[in-house]
């Protein structure tokens, strides 16, 4: 294998730096928002710096797609990326969207909401995590499964969560 002196790497990498990026056909531009702390209240970037959504939030959840987790007066909502508030702050947590599903707390409870506020589906669980690979984690009597976006469960509760038992450090000899 050949190996690269580094000012054959240095120019390699800064052309690949410099290379433009083509859009594809199909692609739309995407607005890229990132949440900033400005002085403990949080508000959002775009890709120049600018500050493009006013720092009025006490949590600013980062862009998982169109909407973001934003919490305001101790109460969590949803902001689209023109920032306005697409679901007014009225849960207790919130997650981000994906598969057009977020899992939001109202108080002991948890469950799925879509991106127009309506219930995913009925189900309530103990405790939740956002979808990923086309399933959320649930936790439905103290035992974890999975479940697909529809709310069906793909993997039955099963797994406990691990306990830790304090171990006893033996002196060194």
């Amino acid at each position: 294998m050949p190996s690269l002196d580094r000012r054959l790497f240095l120019k390699l990498a800064s052309a690949a730096a410099a290379s433009p990026r083509l859009p594809l056909p199909a692609e739309a531009p995407v607005r890229i928002l990132l949440p900033v702390n400005v002085c403990g209240s949080f508000g959002y970037v775009d890709s120049k710096g600018t500050l493009a959504v006013p720092a009025r939030y006490e949590a600013a959840l980062p862009f998982a797609t169109d909407w973001a987790a934003v919490r305001r007066n101790g109460k969590w909502g949803y902001i689209g990326r023109n920032g306005r508030e697409t679901l007014a702050p009225q849960y207790d947590e919130a997650r981000n969207f994906r598969y057009n599903c977020s899992p939001v707390r109202v108080g002991n409870e948890w469950h799925f909401i879509r991106p127009d506020g309506s219930e995913a589906f009925p189900q309530r669980f103990e405790l939740t995590r956002s979808f990923q690979d086309g399933r959320a984690r649930v936790r439905v009597d103290g035992k974890w499964g999975f479940i697909d976006p529809t709310g069906r469960l793909v993997i039955p509760p099963f797994i406990r969560p691990y306990t830790v038992t304090a171990m006893r450090l033996l002196p060194c000899s």
